[in-house]
């Protein structure tokens, strides 16, 4: 094991510089509508009922005001898994690798959550794949599963020009079908006399659940995970022509678009909805295929055909991409500084082989104890949004050290100062609202982190002002956790009531933003990266390189 670059690989080989600003939107886009557009509009509905309309946009305006830092980061730092540099560079060692492991455990979990609901989703017309009575794939529908992420390898080993041929005429297909179904369904729907069901006459209510039930749909039910999807675009930052003014224009657009499809389309599950499913609740609402289903209960039946074939076609898109975003992550903690030989491998495809390797075995081994979507989904989400946060003191460094023709995208000074801190305090109220006992399964993961980072620190000896200098990340963690435990969110003990926990949440996150802030110093990374120093992995924006067509 050696700490720091391999003069080998890198040196003969780079990405490819082939992504336009569509392939970017698309990239993002593919994270975005996957599987979260399948079931998320469901699960949203269990836990808030028709007010899940709110929840949608609650959480499309806290996730827009999480991607801006970054967005305006990555203009800056258009690195390959730049989500996981950027700490690095403002806060050091201890900072970048919390974030790197938080941000790649989620990664590593990612393709194996959208190949489980494409196999899951298929249950609705093959059983021998799916157990409705135990909510788990069988044993058939895991083996299934395993090949589509093997499948996924092939596709991404082939590098980022496949990738980028592969992904985007998918994508371009995946936002065609759920945006002309959210329309027809709605039309069906209302004129069916659904519209009953999001009125004040549906069971409870409008709001069954109170503000309780509407914010815990946007973590629980899946509402912050279909959104997430956006950095997609930040992971390929180094293999575009023109990353700094392509990335952060598709993270905003790709976001705004989001926000109005979901809504949509909750409006769309909502109003579709027969009488008959609402007799027991919101809550006892239940479908393997939701969308689809209820399509055919409309006499749609040649769209819930379609619906039944984009339930494998979303997923498997964004799974294909997240396996490939997922190596330049993994591939990020090597740069870091975070090294074990021959991670840094280049294939003569050029994408980073050893990290590809590790996500195909990682994410067939993912779905043996979690055999199901909704099982993988609240930890894969919670253990982003950790990282997604850590943008908030960032971006708050990274404006100290630059001037405002550095940044690609300047979002200006006024909206920054509201953006940073937003960013942080809102990822922590995300990441609470997941509950107990989900914030102690991700604290138990970022522990783990925290002990392999305590051995390389044996080894290397990284300075002590990354030690430091990274201690609010740490108690913030660890208020989170201990805290989500006395809270009124998942099973707790509900010591502390709703919403004052939530105000006691958001004000301490405020407070360790702050901290953060003021925490930055200039790393290694952050002086290597203004030297130029490996530029055969930092995109040279004055390059011009062939479209991959030519």
């Amino acid at each position: 094991m050696a700490v720091g670059s391999s003069p080998g690989s890198d040196s003969k080989r780079h990405y490819r510089r082939v992504l336009t600003r569509y392939d970017y939107m698309m990239a993002s886009m593919g994270g975005v509508i996957g599987s979260g557009w399948l079931f998320g509009a469901l699960f949203s509905a269990q836990e808030a009922g028709p007010a899940a309309i709110i929840s949608w946009i609650i959480g499309g305006i806290l996730m827009l005001l999480v991607a801006l830092p970054w967005a305006e980061m990555g203009g800056i730092v258009p690195e390959a898994g730049s989500i996981a540099r950027i700490p690095q560079m403002t806060h050091g060692s201890l900072v970048g690798f919390l974030a790197s492991w938080a941000i790649a455990v989620g990664a590593i979990f990612a393709a194996p959550v959208e190949a489980l609901a494409v196999i899951q989703y298929a249950g609705g017309y093959i059983p021998a794949f799916y157990d409705v009575k135990t909510a788990t794939v069988t044993p058939i529908g895991l083996l299934v599963t395993a090949l589509l992420v093997v499948l996924f390898f092939v596709i991404n080993y082939y590098g980022v020009r496949w990738l980028r041929n592969v992904n985007t005429w998918v994508t371009t297909i995946k936002w065609i079908v759920p945006t002309a179904a959210m329309i027809i369904v709605n039309i069906a729907g209302f004129s069916h006399g659904g519209g009953h069901n999001i009125s004040s006459g549906s069971p409870g209510g409008f709001m069954p659940y109170g503000w309780h039930g509407v914010l815990t749909a946007v973590s629980v039910g899946g509402i912050v995970y279909a959104y997430s999807g956006f950095r997609q675009a930040l992971d390929l930052s180094a293999e575009g022509k023109n990353p700094q003014r392509d990335v952060p224009v598709a993270l905003l657009q790709v976001v705004l678009f989001s926000i109005a499809l979901y809504t949509l389309l909750q409006v769309a599950f909502l109003v579709a909805l027969p009488h008959s499913a609402l007799a027991h609740g919101w809550a006892a609402v239940s479908y393997s295929s939701p969308l689809a289903q209820l399509s055919a209960g409309l006499g749609l039946g040649w769209l819930a055909a379609i619906l039944y074939v984009d339930g494998a076609w979303s997923p498997s898109g964004s799974a294909n991409l997240f396996t490939g975003t997922a190596s330049r992550l993994l591939y990020a903690a090597r740069k870091n500084g975070f090294y074990v030989r021959g991670w840094d491998r280049i294939s003569r495809h050029g994408i980073p082989i050893t990290t590809q390797v590790i996500i195909l075995i990682a994410g067939i081994l993912a779905i043996l104890p979690f055999p199901g979507w909704h099982y993988l989904v609240e930890l894969t989400t919670s253990m982003g949004l950790v990282t997604y946060a850590v943008g908030g003191p960032s971006l708050a460094v990274m404006r100290r050290w630059t001037t405002r023709e550095e940044r690609k995208f300047d979002m200006g000074s006024g909206v920054a100062s509201i953006a940073g801190p937003a960013c942080f305090a809102i990822g922590g109220a995300l990441f609470y609202f997941f509950g107990w006992p989900t914030t102690m399964q991700a604290g138990l993961i970022m522990l783990a982190g925290l002990i392999i980072f305590a051995i390389y620190q044996s080894l290397y000896h990284y300075p002590m002002e990354d030690i430091t200098k990274g201690l609010w990340l740490v108690v913030w963690l660890a208020f989170i956790v201990v805290f989500s435990y006395f809270g009124s969110f998942g099973k707790s003990l509900d010591v502390v009531k709703f919403p004052l926990d939530i105000v006691i949440v958001l004000v301490v996150s405020l407070i360790i933003h702050y901290w953060g802030a003021a925490s930055g110093h200039e790393t290694q990374a952050w002086r290597d990266f203004r030297a130029g120093k490996d530029v055969d992995l930092v995109s040279d924006i004055q390059q011009q390189t062939p479209s991959a067509g030519n």
